[in-house]
C-alpha cells in the first residue's frame, strides 16, 4: 500500500502557486490541526472532571450495569455465570444472565438508588457531596459475593478497558466500591477526551463544529461516568476523521488503515447500527487511478469490523436480552409489511418532537433532568460560530461525496431509530432518544462545512473562534449548576 503524508493539505489544493507556498500552507495547517485539538482537550477536561464528582454516584443512565460490567472484566470475566429463565426461539429474550460479583457493588447502587431494580423509576431527590463521600468508607468484601443480573454482561470489552483496568489497579490497592466507581469514571473521561481531542486534531473539515459536538453537555455527561457510550461516541468520530482523510486525499496509509479498523471495532462491536460509516471513504473511487487502492482499503475494514462484530454477536448470543414487551423480530416484520407507514412514523416524530434535540445536546440524570432553556440555546449559537470558524479557503468535499455522506447519515440514523423502538407497530419512536446520534455529528461537521461555505472575512473567521471556546465553556457552567441545584450537592 503506497504511504502518503497524513495531513490534509497534501491534496494540492487550488490556491497554492508554487512549491513554497504549498509547504507553507502545508505547515499552517499542521499548526491548526494541532492547535485545536490541543484546545479541544484542555476543553474537555474542564468540562468532565468537575462532573466525575458533581454527578451523583449512579445517576447516569444504566451506570449500575455498566459498574458491574467492568468490575468483571476487571477480573477477566468475559461471560455470565448463570441464566434464569427459559430461552424462546429465535431470540432469547426471556433469559436473565447473571453474574458472580461483590455484595458490596449492588449493595452501594442500592443505597444511592433505592432500589437493585435494573428497571424502575430514578426520581430525582438531594444527594450532598458529604453524605457521598461518608460511602467511601464502605469496604470492597471481594470474598462476599452473590448472583447479580447483569444485563451488560453482552456488551464487548473494548469499551470498558479504561474503567476495568481503572478498577483492576484500584482493587490491588485496597479501594472500596465507591472510589473504584470514581476510579472507573475518571479513566474513562481520560481516554474519552484524548480520543476525541486525536479525532479533532485529524478532522480536515469542520474541526471547530466537530469539536462542537464532541463537547456537547449531553456526551461529556457520558464521558465522566461509567458508560460504554463514551467510547462509542469518540471512537465513530476518530474513524470518521481518518476516513475524511482518506476520502479526500484519494489514498489511505497503513497507519490510517489499521486506526480506521482499530477504532471502528471499537464502535461497531458495541453499537452495530453505525455500521454505514464505515463506507465513508468510498467517493474517493472517483479518482480512477486510485479506485483499486481505495476498494481494497474498504473491504479490509469492512470486513475486519463487521467480521469481529458478528464473532461478538454469535459469542455472546446467549447473554442478549431486549426490553420486556420488545421483539427484533417483530420489529423487523413490521417494518417490512408496512414500509410506508414506518417511514411516516419518522417524519411525523422527527419534525413533532423537540425530544430528540433536546436529548442530543443534554437531558441528565436517568433522562429526566432538563437543562435550562439557555442550556440549549447556546449549541445552536455555538453551531453558527462554528461555521463561521471554518476556513473559507480550507478543503471541502465533493459535490458527489457531500450526497453520499447524507445518504450515509440517513441510512445511519433509520438503523439507530429501529434498534432503539420498543412497541411493534408503534406509531411514535418509543425508546428513541437524541444522544444516539452523537456519534454520527463529526460527519455531519464535515458534510455541513463542505456544503455550506459563509462569505467572512478572515478576521471574522478567527474571531469566532474564542467566541465558540466562551461558549462551550458556558454549557459547562450551566451543566454543572443543574446538577448541583437538582441534586443539592452543596
Amino acid at each position: 500500500m503506497r504511504r502518503a503524508q497524513l495531513e490534509p493539505l497534501d491534496m494540492h489544493p487550488q490556491s497554492l502557486n508554487g512549491q513554497t507556498h504549498e509547504i507553507d500552507q502545508r505547515e499552517s495547517a499542521r499548526t491548526v490541526s494541532g492547535g485545536r485539538g490541543l484546545l479541544c482537550f484542555i476543553l474537555g477536561l474542564f468540562g468532565v472532571l468537575p462532573l466525575i464528582v458533581l454527578t451523583p454516584p449512579f445517576q447516569v443512565p444504566d451506570e449500575p450495569q455498566h459498574f458491574l460490567r467492568a468490575y468483571q472484566l476487571s477480573e477477566l470475566q468475559l461471560t455470565a455465570s448463570m441464566y434464569e429463565g427459559e430461552p424462546r426461539p429465535i431470540w432469547p429474550a426471556s433469559l436473565e444472565a447473571k453474574a458472580m460479583l461483590p455484595s458490596s457493588l449492588i449493595e452501594l447502587s442500592e443505597s444511592f438508588l433505592g432500589t437493585r431494580s435494573i428497571h424502575s423509576k430514578r426520581p430525582i431527590r438531594p444527594q450532598p457531596l458529604q453524605d457521598t463521600f461518608s460511602a467511601l468508607d464502605r469496604p470492597l468484601d471481594p470474598d462476599r459475593r452473590e448472583l447479580l443480573s447483569l444485563q451488560t454482561v453482552a456488551k464487548a470489552p473494548p469499551s470498558y478497558l479504561a474503567q476495568a483496568g481503572a478498577i483492576a489497579v484500584g482493587r490491588w490497592l485496597g479501594a472500596g466500591p465507591l472510589l473504584l466507581l470514581y476510579l472507573g469514571r475518571l479513566a474513562n473521561s481520560l481516554v474519552a477526551v484524548a480520543t476525541l481531542a486525536w479525532a479533532v486534531r485529524l478532522m480536515p473539515i469542520g474541526r471547530e463544529m466537530a469539536m462542537l459536538f464532541g463537547l456537547l453537555p449531553m456526551a461529556t455527561y457520558l464521558y465522566a461516568s461509567m458508560s460504554a457510550d463514551a467510547t462509542v461516541i469518540t471512537t465513530a468520530f476518530l474513524f470518521t476523521a481518518v476516513a475524511l482523510r482518506g476520502q479526500l486525499r484519494g489514498d489511505w496509509t497503513r497507519g490510517e488503515v489499521a486506526l480506521a479498523v482499530i477504532s471502528g471495532v471499537v464502535f461497531c462491536i458495541q453499537k452495530p447500527v453505525y455500521a454505514p460509516l464505515l463506507l465513508i471513504g468510498l467517493p474517493a473511487i472517483l479518482k480512477r487511478e486510485r479506485a483499486k487502492h481505495i476498494i481494497l482499503v474498504h473491504v479490509a475494514i469492512v470486513a475486519t469490523v463487521l467480521g469481529a462484530s458478528v464473532a461478538w454477536m454469535y459469542f455472546s448470543y446467549p447473554m442478549w436480552s431486549v426490553p420486556k414487551g420488545g421483539s427484533v423480530a417483530g420489529q423487523l416484520n413490521f417494518t417490512a409489511a408496512d414500509p410506508l407507514r414506518f417511514l411516516g412514523m419518522l417524519v411525523a416524530d422527527f419534525f413533532h418532537s423537540r425530544f430528540y434535540y433536546d436529548s442530543a445536546v443534554g437531558v441528565l440524570g436517568w433522562m429526566t433532568l432538563g437543562l435550562p432553556r439557555l442550556g440549549y440555546v447556546l449549541p445552536l449559537c455555538g453551531f453558527a460560530l462554528a461555521t463561521l470558524a471554518h476556513r473559507r479557503n480550507g478543503l471541502t468535499l465533493t459535490a458527489p461525496a457531500i450526497v453520499w455522506n447524507v445518504l450515509l447519515l440517513a441510512g445511519a440514523s433509520v438503523l439507530t431509530v429501529m434498534g432503539a423502538r420498543t412497541g411493534i407497530g408503534s406509531t411514535t419512536m418509543d425508546g428513541f432518544q437524541g444522544r444516539y446520534l452523537i456519534p454520527l455529528l463529526a460527519l455531519v461537521a464535515a458534510t455541513w462545512c463542505s456544503a455550506v461555505r459563509v462569505p467572512v472575512s478572515r478576521w471574522v473567521s478567527r474571531a469566532a473562534l474564542p467566541l465558540l471556546v466562551a461558549v462551550i465553556v458556558a454549557e459547562y457552567i450551566v451543566t454543572d449548576l443543574t446538577i448541583v441545584t437538582a441534586y443539592h450537592v452543596f
